[in-house]
């Protein structure tokens, strides 16, 4: 499972378990945890086990973009990127008092913007390779690293790749 998202088998030398990998922690699909940063990676078949860390509900009545598979976990901003220094999209414990959980999807300019600052979900450095972190940052016009589809099952793509929230923590 690992290895076919892109993520490195564990050499020789160090012990690896379900959830460690290399002294890396690794967020399982099946345990979707909050403060779990998005990242971009490759779009999983309805059928795949990571499937339901890549689907989404958009709930416009609240504001909220939620897990389908769980819907107490949201997202939200969860410390900065390394490299840009930009807010990192999250998912986070589902909070009806925290406006910095209130999300839009706007069909027609594709952008899922974050309601409290009027920034976009980004991917940084305009990134499209498995792993690509998801940032807010200012909107631009038809940005390519700002436009997601949102398809039927849920999953928002970006140039045939989906936010997915299975990655290391």
């Amino acid at each position: 499972m690992l290895a076919s998202r892109g993520i490195p088998i564990c050499p020789d030398s160090c012990e690896c378990t379900y959830q460690q990998i290399c002294g890396k922690y690794f967020v399982p699909c099946n345990a979707l945890a909050p403060n779990t940063n998005v990242k971009l990676f490759s779009c999983a078949a309805s059928s795949d086990d990571r499937s339901e860390a890549q689907a989404f509900t958009v709930d416009a009545a609240a504001s909220r973009i939620r897990s389908k598979t769980n819907s107490s976990i949201c997202f939200g901003v969860h410390g900065k990127d390394s490299s840009s220094g930009q807010p990192n999209l999250a998912l986070v414990a589902c909070d009806p008092s925290d406006d910095s959980q209130a999300f839009k999807y706007d069909t027609s300019s594709q952008n899922i913007v974050h309601m409290q600052d009027g920034h976009c979900v980004d991917l940084t450095g305009g990134g499209a390779s498995d792993g690509t972190n998801a940032e807010l940052y200012q909107c631009g016009e038809k940005q390519t690293n700002q436009v997601f589809s949102l398809n039927v099952q849920g999953q928002f793509v970006n140039r045939d790749m989906c936010l997915d929230a299975c990655v290391y923590a």
